[in-house]
């Protein structure tokens, strides 16, 4: 966040370019890359809930976790994938617009994880479903979560969730940033 407390405004230039491979001389190819580049931006930089339907969370991966017991929050820092771009012509991998942000699930109870050994953590999908809890009095729709990682089953009751963009998407030929890309582990995120 900015000194003024809003959230920064980022603008999307070619110097997000990312670096070519050695032997990328091709312009045809490069004019792709700077089509789609200038051609991508996300909506918003703070998502939430009331978002969930367009969002998805497959193939993110997790760097760090916290549990918030004093604010009733669990928080995730993750690489978001926007959006899977199609292999260039000749290439056979496909290219990722990735972001870092702080996923942070709020009003947090009845948690319960399911994990199989450390081997990294990497979001498969996340579902959701209303849940009726008429023994609690609570002023908010109630929703129960399920995270499906590769390595682990999460499941929680949540009221909702809030996540930050934290940086401008990157475009690059893998699924995962750098800690230094990354800009280090942040599990802070503002409220809306």
């Amino acid at each position: 966040m900015s000194a003024s407390g809003s959230l920064p405004c980022w603008k999307f230039h070619l110097s997000y370019l990312p670096k070519l491979p050695c032997g990328f001389k091709s312009s045809k190819k490069l004019r792709k890359i700077k089509m789609a580049i200038e051609a991508y931006k996300p909506e918003k930089m703070l998502w939430t809930d009331k978002d969930f339907e367009q969002m998805g969370w497959h193939d993110n991966p997790i760097h760090a976790l916290a549990f918030q017991p004093e604010s009733h929050e669990v928080s995730l820092d993750i690489d978001y994938i926007f959006k899977w771009e199609q292999p260039l012509s000749g290439e056979n991998h496909y290219r990722f617009w990735i972001s870092p942000a702080t996923l942070v699930f709020e009003d947090v109870f009845d948690l319960k994880v399911n994990h199989d050994g450390y081997a990294g953590l990497t979001i498969l999908g996340i579902e959701r479903r209303e849940t009726g809890k008429p023994e609690l009095r609570f002023p908010k729709k109630i929703w129960k979560w399920r995270i499906d990682c590769g390595e682990a089953k999460w499941e929680l009751c949540a009221t909702g969730y809030r996540q930050l963009i934290r940086k401008p998407p990157e475009l690059l030929g893998r699924q995962l940033l750098t800690y230094e890309q990354r800009g280090g582990y942040v599990l802070s995120c503002p409220k809306t």
